[in-house]
């Protein structure tokens, strides 16, 4: 059930707080259902308050797609860290628990059922390069946990580009599932990237 903060007054909600009351009703509801009035009502606060915060929906649905993400990574880097071998081995760990993690949460399971043709999906800020997408940073942080994993002297234009490649493809199995097993295309996709780097 989604939180309510009092209704029949208003209060002032923290930026985080809207972000987890529009969580909840994207679980819910799904995004596309999901009203702005609604939101800014359960969050307690006024309609003109929460567009204050976030001009239209759509950049709520951002700012949502982002706060969420940014909580999953620090999560990645943490299960990456906690590994112990390869790269190779980091890389299959890293996909592995984004494509299992994400099939178990809630917030990440109800963006990649919903109906992608909707206007209001939030598909395109996991797989397109504009400005809301998540892909810059989410290549970011996996860059920065597997620095550690590489020998000395690795080019670092070519480590840019296998963590790039490593979360597009992890991105692109979640949202098109092929017919292998989670754990089986996380090695695939660690078995190429390591290859390129002419690593084992």
């Amino acid at each position: 059930m989604t939180a309510r903060y009092g209704r029949g007054r208003r209060r002032s909600a923290s930026r985080e707080e809207m972000l987890e009351v529009a969580k909840q009703h994207a679980i819910t509801y799904g995004w596309r259902h999901a009203r702005v009035q609604q939101i800014a009502a359960d969050a307690g606060v006024s309609r003109p308050t929460l567009y204050k915060e976030f001009a239209s929906k759509s950049e709520l649905g951002s700012a949502l797609l982002l706060y969420e993400v940014a909580k999953f990574l620090r999560e990645l880097n943490e299960a990456i860290d906690a590994s112990d071998g390869t790269l190779r081995d980091a890389i299959a760990v890293g996909c592995l628990y984004a494509l299992t993690e994400a099939d178990r949460g809630p917030f990440l399971a109800a963006v990649l059922t919903e109906d992608r043709t909707s206007e209001d999906s939030l598909i395109p800020g996991l797989t397109s390069g504009g400005e809301n997408s998540i892909v810059p940073t989410a290549t970011s942080e996996v860059l920065q946990a597997l620095s550690a994993r590489v020998p000395e002297g690795t080019d670092p234009g070519r480590l840019a580009f296998i963590a790039s490649a490593a979360v597009r493809l992890t991105i692109s199995e979640l949202v098109e599932p092929s017919t292998e097993s989670r754990a089986e295309i996380s090695k695939r996709i660690a078995e190429m990237c390591t290859s390129y780097l002419g690593l084992e």
